[in-house]
């Protein structure tokens, strides 16, 4: 008994100093934010999305078998951010409409050094792919939501997590 509180307790330990930054005494990078309300239909994210892959975080509530159901669904981001969840088996009970969120709008854009990635979202940059130094991401009206956060590649790639997976999704070109 006594091993197992000791165990635990240094288990805890462990955990709580993963969790702090190592590398406070160095010069952190500015952040650039900004907190200005952007209207979606004027924005880099604006009309329809194909999710095309996922990658699992350190940490995933979904299993392989859910995380492929949301593949070659398309996501809307207009005045609404709308995501077929009537097309995906595992969560047309849990959400039973397809609109994340009405009137939906980018209340911050972030951009954020690359390696603060992990602290912020405890997964590796390299592991899903993410090649620059800097990350652009855009924090919405929807908490809670598959569209919390989007993470802007470029022009026409976007990431969104849900339960621990992201979710990369290509701009569909008219």
């Amino acid at each position: 008994m006594r091993y197992s509180i000791y165990l635990s307790v240094a288990i805890i330990i462990v955990f709580a100093c993963l969790s702090c930054n190592s590398n406070a005494s160095e010069k952190k990078e500015s952040v650039k934010m900004n907190t200005e309300v952007t209207d979606v239909k004027q924005s880099i994210i604006s009309g329809k999305w194909k999710i095309t892959k996922y990658v699992f975080s350190e940490f995933s509530a979904m299993d392989d078998k859910t995380a492929g159901e949301w593949l070659k669904k398309t996501v809307s981001f207009s005045k609404d951010a709308i995501i077929p969840f009537k097309e995906i088996p595992s969560y047309k009970e849990i959400f039973p409409n397809d609109t994340v969120c009405k009137n939906f709008e980018i209340l911050r854009d972030t951009v954020f050094p690359a390696k603060e990635f992990f602290i912020q979202y405890n997964s590796d940059v390299m592991k899903l792919g993410i090649t620059s130094e800097k990350i652009r991401c855009l924090s919405t009206n929807s908490p809670e939501t598959p569209v919390e956060e989007i993470f802007v590649l470029d022009d026409t790639h976007v990431i969104i997590r849900w339960d621990g997976v992201f979710f990369y999704l290509e701009k569909e070109i008219k």
